[in-house]
């Protein structure tokens, strides 16, 4: 496996779940070595052990918000050094995150009674956390706009408004969204599923 990164190739880790770019670095989320990694155009500058099995991480300024994956817990690193300044216990196994203002927004995976998805909305600040709503099936994919946030799950998405548990828009017919960006006045959903992408105007 290699990173393509300021016209050279380093070798990284396997099963990257989560790649994001940071104030001319990269960063990226290994579920096969449980490593998150810092990188810049010479090369690794430092790697540290986050989580068991992670499966993705939201940026904010300063600080990488790692979701732990089968350890239930949320990690804020500091960036650059990758330290870790929080650790939130979550109930589940939390698999996606995006942030919103002062708030970090969760699907976490629930095994009891049945296999479903909790959306989860943690105050950074404080640490508190607040089970918003349910779905049936498992996590897919995240992302928040001005309006509200879109939760994608097995066989759905939806728009949740700000401050609402009920959707003002169902998208069905989608096998599991693995990435949802909303660019100005549409959404992109890839089906990692089916293998196939949707374009929905907004």
């Amino acid at each position: 496996h290699l990173l393509h990164f300021g016209g050279r190739a380093f070798p990284c880790d396997r099963e990257i779940v989560a790649a994001r770019p940071w104030q001319g670095h990269a960063l990226l989320l290994s579920a096969d070595t449980d490593c998150l990694s810092l990188w810049d155009a010479d090369g690794l500058i430092r790697t540290v052990r986050v989580g068991v099995y992670p499966q993705d991480m939201a940026l904010s300024a300063e600080a990488a918000w790692v979701c732990g994956g089968a350890d239930g817990k949320l990690h804020q690193l500091v960036l650059p050094s990758l330290q870790e300044a929080a650790v939130i216990p979550l109930p589940g196994m939390p698999e996606r995150v995006c942030l919103h203002g002062a708030e970090a927004w969760v699907l976490s995976l629930l095994g009891e009674p049945e296999v479903c998805t909790a959306l989860l909305r943690t105050e950074l600040e404080t640490s508190g956390v607040q089970e918003i709503t349910r779905f049936g099936g498992i996590p897919g994919a995240l992302a928040a706009d001005e309006k509200g946030l879109w939760v994608g799950v097995s066989e759905l998405v939806v728009h949740l408004p700000w401050g609402m548990d009920v959707p003002d828009v169902i998208v069905e017919g989608i096998g599991l969204a693995e990435r949802i960006e909303v660019q100005d006045n549409r959404l992109v959903i890839t089906d990692g599923l089916e293998g196939r992408q949707f374009l929905i105007r907004t």
